[in-house]
């Protein structure tokens, strides 16, 4: 497993157990406190966010929110994150109905993307579905973004443009097939 989804798995992990329990970071920092670890909330948002913390950190956290059990799915999860960074290539996935579909993950670049960079949400009146059996997925939450367009109409229509799709479940960004962003390794 390497750093990055090393570090996407603890803060998730944090994040999962405090909506599980219906917990804000505010109610997480009281009971920090209260176990005598002296965090503010903005201080424990942002590292949480990052997800660079120290293990015994992780602990503190999860006997805070008060975790008695942890099922750790640490291969499905690298599986699932392996899965997502497969960018640009269509491949066959049976679908919820049992049909096999063709879906493109598409790379997700980060947060925000750089200023010379168009911004795009998907789908929209100008770029909207289309009937056929291509789906994009996004690179960060796997929800559907581009129904039915081919990869040569995206390369085609987004071609030598920084152009990034905001996806419409998780806000973050992915870069298009085709574009300088998507290239990038």
């Amino acid at each position: 497993m390497d750093e990055l989804v090393a570090q996407q798995w603890v803060k998730g992990t944090i994040k999962g157990e405090l909506d599980k329990r219906g917990m804000t970071y505010g109610d997480l920092t009281r009971r920090l406190v209260a176990l005598g670890i002296d965090e503010n909330e903005r201080n424990l948002r942002n590292k949480i966010a990052r997800g660079t913390f120290s293990a015994v950190f992780f602990c503190q956290c999860l006997e805070a929110i008060g975790v008695t059990n942890l099922r750790l799915d640490m291969l499905e999860f690298v599986r699932s994150q392996a899965r997502q960074q497969t960018t640009g290539v269509p491949e066959q996935e049976r679908g919820l109905d049992g049909t096999l579909q063709w879906v493109v993950n598409l790379k997700w670049w980060h947060d925000n993307p750089r200023p010379a960079a168009e911004v795009i949400s998907m789908p929209t009146d100008e770029y909207p579905d289309r009937e056929g059996e291509l789906k994009f997925r996004c690179g960060n939450c796997g929800a559907p973004m581009m129904y039915g367009w081919t990869m040569e109409e995206v390369e085609a229509q987004f071609e030598g443009e920084d152009v990034v799709a905001r996806c419409i479940e998780c806000r973050r960004y992915n870069a298009l097939p085709g574009t300088p962003l998507a290239r990038r390794s």
